[in-house]
């Protein structure tokens, strides 16, 4: 309901001060009426009902309503008579606030604020590595703490080298966040997407049958697997899961919730979003999404089902001054020049030191 100022009306407390030896003094005093109280005309002052502001009703004061009051015009100012004048203005006052129900002016409420997130983007990344590692990062720092952070990129892994089993040579590589001054691969602290293969030698030959080729994981420790999934529960099982593993090219038999081109026949390209929040000082989330694909969970033994999705991993806050790094690492006992492209990279959040919320 709308409100709106009372027109003036003198207080009629006029009357009892006409007898007295005291000059009336006009003390301007704020009163909330509605407009059901204007409907019919002005009203009479006696006749307003109490009223009092509230956040949900925005209240109008009247534009001039006068409480008429009292000054002794003697120069007795310290004498009885002036001391009683002083308590019977203060008592016309507050005969007035209860009778008029004067309620003070709220502030309007404010808004929550937020930071506003910026978003960036990098040039892709070729890595090539033969036997040893190939890191490295982004100059911004990202403050979690403000706001979620969004990492997105496209992973092309058909430079990898499978001709060999995982002992001789086989290769891993990570894109993440790890806080300012902590390596760029395997870091002590952070959260990445870890992307390796199978470890049987040919493994992405086409195959009609749907077989695991790419593992693209959540990681926030060195060689942390399925078991550290914890989000929206455990998995019972953490082998047991969806869109952890891969299938390249030649599957002609897979069934829902495997998706054509997208979690088998993807041909080694995975656009991959990593999505970061913190929940508390000392909590965060991550969850991965693949080719538009939540990774998930099997518990009740229907492959044609997902139980636990999206499927993510809580980790320990990490600080406000983050930065993204990729690695490629190459090992075995005799190492082939591995090569992976990490391309249309790009990271949405908040800057470090941009928001003092």
């Amino acid at each position: 309901m709308s409100r709106r100022p009372l027109m003036s009306h003198p207080v009629r407390v006029q009357r009892a001060l006409k007898a007295s030896h005291c000059t009336p003094v006009r003390v301007r005093l704020p009163v909330y009426v509605s407009d059901a109280e204007l409907d019919t005309g002005t009203p009479d002052l006696h006749d307003i009902p109490l009223r009092r502001s509230i956040l949900s009703e925005r209240l109008y004061p009247m534009n001039k309503l006068y409480a008429l009051g009292t000054v002794r015009t003697s120069s007795r100012d310290n004498s009885a008579d002036s001391r009683r004048s002083r308590q019977a203005m203060l008592a016309i006052i507050m005969a007035a606030v209860m009778l008029l129900g004067i309620a003070p002016a709220l502030p309007t409420p404010v808004e929550a604020q937020s930071c506003t997130p910026t978003i960036r983007t990098y040039p892709a990344r070729k890595l090539k590595a033969k036997g040893k590692l190939t890191q490295g990062h982004f100059q911004d720092t990202w403050d979690l703490t403000k706001g979620g952070l969004e990492i997105s990129f496209t992973y092309v892994a058909t430079g990898l080298i499978d001709d060999f089993p995982a002992n001789v040579a086989h290769a891993v590589a990570n894109l993440g966040v790890r806080p300012t001054g902590e390596p760029d691969f395997d870091p002590a602290n952070g959260m990445w997407m870890s992307a390796t293969y199978d470890n049987a030698a040919n493994t992405f030959d086409p195959d009609p049958m749907l077989d695991l080729d790419d593992k693209l994981i959540l990681q926030k420790s060195r060689g942390s697997g399925e078991g550290q999934y914890d989000l929206p529960s455990p998995p019972p099982t953490p082998r047991n899961n969806h869109r952890i593993w891969f299938d390249r090219d030649g599957a002609s038999n897979a069934t829902f919730p495997q998706v054509d081109g997208a979690s088998y026949n993807s041909g080694g390209l995975y656009d991959v979003t990593l999505s970061l929040s913190q929940i508390s000082a000392f909590n965060n989330v991550a969850y991965l999404n693949i080719n538009g694909l939540d990774q998930g969970f099997e518990t009740d033994g229907d492959w044609n089902t997902i139980e636990l999705s999206p499927a993510g991993m809580s980790f320990a806050g990490i600080g406000s001054e983050l930065q993204v790094f990729y690695a490629l690492l190459s090992y075995g006992s005799s190492a082939v020049m591995q090569e992976v492209r990490f391309e249309n990279i790009m990271v949405t959040g908040i800057l470090s030191g941009s928001c003092s919320l």
